[in-house]
């Protein structure tokens, strides 16, 4: 896979340049790669070129991205079972197709988590700061009324409007909540969800290929996949809701080549979601840890904005741990395409990790459960109504 360097290389030039955006021109490539391939001098001529690169620049490219998402052709599945069926008759070509979807997938997964933090997808929990403005909770907050307090102590007077002097705008820029996102959040141009769904698709059927799981778990390509399926980037339709579970079974796939690989990658991925609700889960006290979102409170000392502050991050992890464990509960499963049925469950000494997990999740669902009791005496009627 590619160095985090070379991620974060600018690309020269536009994303598949020369492939038009239509379905029709994207399943025609590779089938006219494998006509190139069928004499010596095109193999050659192919495997010396950039072509494949090229052409899986179009699970980066938002145009291409459009026609992959179109749910009626399944195209990215397609894709993957044109691919399979290249390595199959065309052997020579397996390592550079490898090659090719290594850099694809980590390239994908370097888009969705840059463009998830940059852009404040997926999960999150808003407040409004002491500007009136509707913002992420997270840890710019702090910043944001720290510079404020500073305006303070500069100031001459000590009257209760200077509190709206000095609030660095710097600081909370980053957390603003766009116009794109408040009134199209459910616009899939605004969301990585597509591309996920589009490289899901894509290596469910490319899987099917035993010997490509396999290669493609000793060159180190399973680490992008989970970042991938980590991301707090929750289903909102039908269509992503399929794909969600498209990267669960890629997973599984994966893992009935090297279960003893994957499974305690996922496991501590898992965990560390886990441990990252330890502070909502260790909460004691008659009131809602998450009273604060739901009363319209502002920051207003230090520990109500170590709380607000922490609040996107929270709901994140247990996105990440909801989706990571649904993943793990399908590596556990019956294996998909081995005629052998046993789990590989049985064949890994893992206990002490399985232990550690099932005590933290047993944590959060108890304080899940007496969250949800404390917020519905909390929230309003006419928020129950709306239900």
């Amino acid at each position: 896979p590619p160095t985090q360097q070379m991620l974060e290389a600018p690309r020269p030039g536009p994303l598949a340049q020369g492939i038009m955006p239509s379905s029709e021109a994207i399943i025609i490539v590779p089938e006219a790669f494998g006509a190139i391939c069928l004499n010596n001098a095109g193999m050659k001529m192919f495997l010396e070129s950039n072509a494949l690169q090229s052409f899986f620049e179009i699970f980066e490219s938002p145009a291409h991205i459009k026609v992959l998402d179109n749910d009626a052709n399944n195209l990215a599945t397609s894709l993957g079972a044109t691919f399979d069926e290249l390595v199959r008759h065309h052997p020579a070509l397996k390592t550079a197709i490898l090659n090719a979807v290594l850099d694809m997938v980590a390239r994908v997964s370097h888009l969705c988590k840059t463009r998830t933090e940059t852009e404040k997808l997926g999960a999150k929990l808003l407040v409004t700061n002491a500007n009136g403005e509707v913002v992420v909770a997270d840890g710019s907050l702090l910043s944001e009324v720290s510079d404020e307090d500073k305006g303070k102590d500069k100031s001459v007077d000590a009257d209760a409007d200077v509190e709206m002097t000095g609030v660095s705008t710097e600081a909370a820029e980053p957390s603003k909540v766009p116009n794109a996102l408040t009134t199209a959040e459910d616009d899939r141009e605004n969301n990585v969800t597509p591309y996920i769904a589009a490289v899901a698709n894509f290596l469910t059927a490319l899987f099917n290929n035993a010997g490509i799981r396999n290669l493609y778990m000793e060159h180190g390509g399973m680490e992008s996949i989970l970042d991938l399926a980590e991301l707090p980037v929750l289903p909102n339709s039908p269509s992503d809701e399929r794909s969600h579970r498209n990267m669960h079974t890629v997973i599984a796939l994966l893992a009935e080549q090297k279960a003893h690989i994957l499974v305690p990658s996922l496991i501590k991925r898992a965990q560390a979601a886990a441990d990252t609700l330890m502070p909502f889960t260790q909460h004691q006290g008659p009131d809602a840890y998450f009273a604060k979102f739901i009363d319209g409170s502002k920051p207003s000392n230090d520990r109500t904005d170590s709380l607000l502050a922490r609040g996107t991050s929270l709901v994140e992890a247990m996105v990440t741990a909801q989706n990571l464990c649904m993943a793990l509960r399908q590596c556990i499963s019956s294996p998909i395409y081995s005629r052998n049925q046993t789990s590989s469950f049985s064949s890994m000494n893992l206990a002490d990790y399985y232990v550690r997990l099932i005590k933290s999740l047993g944590a959060i669902l108890a304080a899940s459960i007496k969250e949800d009791f404390k917020l519905m005496k909390l929230a309003p009627r006419h928020w129950r109504r709306a239900g």
